[in-house]
């Protein structure tokens, strides 16, 4: 099974291009702020047993 690599905000490009070039599958999460300071995170990938990272700048 291909390594899952994460883009955080900001970091899609560069997310991407290490994607292609470890051969990794790519997927950005959806991050939310709340007005009270909490964040709400959505991976849209399948992370169940798999190997991921996150790809930050």
């Amino acid at each position: 099974m291909k390594p899952l690599l994460l883009a955080l905000p900001g970091n899609e490009a560069i997310g991407e291009r290490l994607a292609m070039t470890l051969a990794a599958e790519y997927a950005v999460p959806e991050v939310r702020s709340f007005p009270d300071g909490e964040t709400y995170v959505r991976l849209n990938a399948n992370v169940q047993g798999r190997e991921a990272a996150p790809a930050t700048g």
